[in-house]
């Protein structure tokens, strides 16, 4: 009789599991391509405002201009890479360009953007785009270079390590409300949690950029300043004030389409 209740049991246990399969739901990966569009065509306008610090810090010119970058070309390159040749136009006035001024480069994979701005070729962003990613976008560089501003010569790339701050968030830029736009953090040296003291007080490194989904990069600030100043006093100033070569440089799209 055991085996009899068994046998039956078993029975009517066989249409309950073939009833129900399992099943493994996939969920679609946002990448974030979206947020770096590449077409030939396409073009964005930038209001660029900076500070270039000369003579110890006693003379700082400040301007403002503007630039069109447009992308007018794409090629298969050598590594079989296809690439979008940008060209960049300087104005004094808004909408009005006359001069081109340099030719880029940009190519997006599956995996990353890279891009060439005077024959310096960034990691600009890696997919997926989740937030606290890191990465070495200056792998394709020498972190010893030396760049010359108005005569006076900075090593660019100190303490730079590539980190998303945030993602998918609602921000106005320039007067602009943009639905989805994604932080990049390229260099930070100051650490909130150091007193004054323990902050490096020769070199301030700071290079931030916002991109916009399916609009690019919408807003950009680098602040690349040295000084000798190591007096006490000097601790606490604002780097603003106390730098004494480098530049500040912020760029604001003003108008982007094709």
């Amino acid at each position: 009789m055991r085996k009899l209740i068994y046998f039956i049991c078993i029975l009517f246990s066989i249409p309950f599991f073939m009833a129900c399969p399992s099943e493994t739901e996939e969920f679609p990966i946002d990448f974030g391509y979206e947020y770096y569009p590449v077409e030939q065509g396409l073009f964005w306008e930038y209001q660029v405002d900076s500070l270039i610090y000369t003579e110890l810090g006693n003379n700082i010119d400040t301007s403002r201009s503007f630039v069109r970058e447009e992308m007018v070309e794409k090629f298969v390159d050598q590594a079989a890479d296809t690439v979008f040749r940008i060209e960049r136009s300087f104005g004094v006035e808004s909408g009005i360009f006359t001069d081109v001024i340099d030719q880029w480069a940009t190519s997006i994979d599956a995996t990353k953007v890279t891009r060439t701005e005077e024959n310096l070729k960034y990691i600009k962003m890696v997919f997926p785009v989740e937030v606290e990613q890191r990465w070495d976008g200056n792998a394709f560089l020498n972190e010893n270079t030396i760049i010359t501003v108005r005569g006076e010569t900075l090593e660019l790339f100190i303490d730079w390590d590539y980190e998303v701050l945030s993602y998918q968030e609602e921000e106005e830029i320039g007067g602009s409300t943009y639905a989805d736009v994604v932080t990049i953090q390229s260099v930070d040296n100051f650490d909130p949690d150091l007193e004054p003291s323990e902050q490096n007080k020769l070199e301030r490194r700071f290079v931030i950029e916002k991109y916009a989904k399916d609009v690019g990069l919408v807003y950009k600030k680098h602040m690349i300043l040295d000084t000798q100043c190591l007096t006490v006093e000097c601790e606490t100033l604002p780097w603003e004030e106390k730098a004494e070569k480098g530049y500040i440089m912020e760029m604001i799209l003003v108008n982007y389409g094709k």
